[in-house]
């Protein structure tokens, strides 16, 4: 090392540690700062115990139920061209508050990973949805306990000064989210740049983190749909017991009537074939009625008609409405 270079090192070396060696003090340090707070969680929304049957009804008109994760979404908008409301095959769906409009009239875009197939095409991995129901009575029911225990925590009174507009977007899905959604097809979708089909629209409230009883209940749905419209045969045994079962429908006994029909349900899908033989050939009204009556506790959706559960439901396109334009992709 050149002499100069190597005095400035040492004289250097010499001033650093100076205060130390003449026992001045040094300079106070400044505190560390208190790492910021990570914002708490949001509680996933409940779906109102009232509103599982109609869940249920949605599953079963609509054709695709999925367990998602939430890729991308983007902006709670307002729904300047929703579809028609009066579209064929979607009028019980709109008697029972499964559609759009309303109050609400918004909706949000949304890349979806599908994490289950429930029903629809098992193939299914990804797809975009326009998210068209939002479920404010639950968002308004978590915004109200999470106020509560904020207030709690600091000794205050606790304030509810949230609106509408706060609620959807408490209950709008957000990125990194598990949803269970009931969807139907939409034709009418506008497709951003890049995206690839499917398009779907919500055809009920989406469920934030369902429960497992609550996915229990749809796959059972499912499963009796299934096996409805194609049961099982019965076998020699069943048959000949089924035969007798529907002959002591006739009976003169009352006890002899409801047990026959107790029997007769046992054998589940199984005995569709030969009620509905029976309920459209006998010439006994008691006996037609009995099975009937069996027929449609066996029905994947009690007492209903086959378009119930058909899957059917879709958004279609308007014949007056022009072609749709190209929206902007979700950053």
């Amino acid at each position: 090392m050149p002499r100069l270079s190597f005095l400035a090192a040492l004289c250097g070396a010499a001033f650093v540690a100076a205060p130390a060696l003449a026992g001045e003090a040094a300079a106070p340090e400044k505190p560390a700062e208190a790492p910021a707070e990570k914002p708490k969680p949001k509680t996933p929304l409940a779906l109102q115990p009232q509103m599982k049957p109609f869940l249920t009804a949605g599953a079963a008109r609509c054709g695709t139920v999925l367990l998602v994760k939430v890729a991308a979404a983007g902006e709670v908008k307002t729904d300047e061209d929703p579809p028609a409301q009066d579209q064929a095959g979607n009028e019980a769906m709109m008697r029972a508050g499964m559609w759009w409009g309303g109050q609400l009239n918004s909706v949000l875009r949304l890349r979806c990973e599908v994490l289950e197939v429930l029903r629809g095409d098992a193939a299914l991995k990804e797809c975009t949805v326009l998210c068209r129901h939002f479920d404010i009575n639950a968002a308004r029911m978590a915004m109200i306990q999470e106020a509560r225990e904020e207030a709690k925590k600091k000794g205050a009174a606790a304030g509810f000064n949230f609106n509408q507009e706060d609620m959807i977007k408490r209950a709008a899905p957000a990125a990194g989210e598990t949803w269970l959604l009931v969807l139907m097809p939409d034709a009418t979708a506008k497709p951003a740049a890049g995206e690839k089909p499917p398009h779907f629209s919500t055809g009920f409230l989406p469920v934030q983190a369902p429960a497992a009883d609550l996915l229990g209940d749809i796959r059972k749905l499912v499963k009796s749909v299934r096996d409805f419209d194609r049961p099982p045969e019965l076998s020699p045994d069943q048959r000949a017991a089924a035969t007798r079962h529907i002959a002591a429908l006739g009976s003169a006994e009352y006890a002899a009537r409801a047990k026959a029909s107790q029997d007769l349900m046992a054998l589940g899908l199984a005995a569709r074939k030969i009620l509905e033989e029976t309920a459209a050939s006998s010439s006994d009204p008691e006996v037609r009625e009995r099975c009937a009556l069996i027929l449609d506790d066996l029905k994947p959706i009690p007492g209903g008609k086959p378009e119930d559960w058909a899957g059917t439901a879709a958004v279609r396109k308007s014949e007056e409405k022009p072609a749709p334009a190209v929206e902007a992709v979700i950053e």
